[in-house]
């Protein structure tokens, strides 16, 4: 199988598969190693995408510049010619951006499945504290879903029976995930569950 993750570098299935059989035998330095291995090929694989959207960009930045460069005769024809390429320019480009933001955010979900896995697997195997850890590396990292908070307060409230350490957890994401309604949805029937009425008034304004 791990001759298979070398060539397959980005294949869920094939570093969940080993992990699972890693963590079947106690190897928790194993499960740990294949994970961070994935996450670490997903975000080669972000940068990849960043870079592309940026050459992509100049290129269409080049056009701009040789169009401008070029001699003019001041015609009004060639003026209307001018601008007409240089909206198509401006439309290419928030269309790269528009693809590329599309593009972020399913990596974004992948890499956020494959820090949850980890973190996880590492509490089974390590305990909570170890698992903290793991989270706490997980949401300085890029890129990242707004799961990952979802994911490390469901896991202290029902793995570790803490529900104020899970609210914690909650109210740290919500600053960076207040936009996001699936976020805000979850925080909110999370409350509703645990009956507290006002962080509920609290988030309702923040949203």
């Amino acid at each position: 199988m791990k001759n298979g993750i070398k060539a397959n570098k980005l294949s869920f299935l094939l570093h969940y598969q080993y992990a699972e059989h890693e963590e079947e035998n106690a190897h928790a330095l194993e499960v740990r190693t294949t994970l961070e291995s994935l996450i670490n090929n997903i975000g080669q694989e972000y940068e990849k995408m960043n870079k592309m959207a940026e050459f992509m960009k100049m290129q269409i930045d080049l056009e701009a510049e040789a169009d401008t460069n070029m001699p003019s005769e001041g015609q009004e024809n060639e003026q209307q010619v001018k601008l007409i390429r240089q909206k198509d320019r401006q439309a290419r480009k928030e269309l790269i951006d528009q693809q590329h933001q599309a593009r972020i955010d399913n990596i974004g979900n992948d890499a956020t499945n494959a820090w949850i896995a980890l973190m996880h697997s590492t509490r089974r195997m390590e305990g909570i504290k170890a698992a903290r850890q793991i989270f706490a590396k997980a949401r300085k990292s890029k890129p990242l879903s707004h799961h990952i908070f979802i994911a490390s307060a469901m896991m202290e409230f029902h793995c570790n029976d803490d529900k104020a350490i899970a609210s914690k957890v909650f109210e740290l994401g919500l600053k960076s995930y207040h936009d996001k309604v699936d976020y805000v949805l979850r925080y909110l029937n999370f409350l509703i569950q645990i009956n507290d009425e006002p962080s509920m008034s609290s988030s309702k304004r923040m949203s």
